[in-house]
């Protein structure tokens, strides 16, 4: 018989039973994997993620906005993909104000309840609002 006449029943007649138990301590291929559970949560955080992405903001056109406000958003989960380089440095590296992009990170953070280690406290920045408002009142007066 040649290889071309082999057929399917006849691997199957000449193959042996499976050993099963050889394959007893290999983890599975799904281990480790997210559940559909986790997948469906995952699901729902991105459509919120990119909802706000989309959301108008200043009164202008939404689109105009995403690539901004979607860099934020990185910036605020995982500094580490630009660097570790601080607000203002990013900022500047992307083309954008230092003002409108702390504005969508202050806007990400707010919403989502997400902080990362190069942000400053809440403290913080009510200190420095209230210093710079003290120091604009001496100018003032």
């Amino acid at each position: 018989m040649s290889d071309r006449d082999h057929t399917v029943e006849d691997t199957l007649l000449a193959s042996e039973d499976f050993d099963y138990d050889k394959i007893d301590g290999i983890p599975s291929l799904m281990e480790g994997l997210p559940s559909t559970v986790e997948f469906q949560m995952a699901g729902v955080a991105l459509h919120d993620i990119l909802e706000w992405a989309l959301r108008s903001s200043g009164g202008r056109g939404a689109v105009e906005w995403v690539p901004l406000k979607i860099q934020a958003a990185i910036w605020v989960v995982c500094p580490s993909l630009f660097g570790g380089c601080t607000q203002s440095e990013l900022a500047e590296r992307l083309g954008f104000t230092r003002q409108a992009f702390s504005r969508h990170i202050r806007s990400f953070r707010d919403e989502f309840k997400f902080r990362n280690h190069l942000m400053r406290s809440d403290e913080t920045r009510e200190n420095n609002a209230a210093a710079a408002r003290r120091q604009h009142e001496g100018r003032v007066a």
